[in-house]
């Protein structure tokens, strides 16, 4: 499990007072789009594109953390940057 920082609520801006999470292997759009600071609908659209390796759960999208990291090894970096700021 990755800790990273993230914000109160779906509208983020950069003053939201920042809270500590567990970042899960299996993470919900929501999640995903927090640490890519996008929105989780942006992400829902990139995964349907193909851009994003997800699952589909029901109707809900799930992303496994290091298959994202494994396509955009980039990401790695972001989350050590995060885990820096806690």
């Amino acid at each position: 499990m990755r800790r990273i920082a993230t914000e109160n609520g779906a509208n983020v801006t950069p003053a939201t007072t920042h809270r500590t999470v567990v970042l899960p292997d299996i993470m919900t759009a929501q999640e995903v789009a927090t640490l890519l600071r996008v929105t989780a609908h942006h992400v829902r659209d990139l995964a349907k594109m193909g851009e994003l390796p997800h699952m589909r759960i029901g109707t809900e999208f799930r992303f496994v953390r290091d298959e994202l990291i494994a396509r955009y090894p980039n990401l790695r970096a972001v989350i050590l940057r995060e885990e820096r700021h806690e």
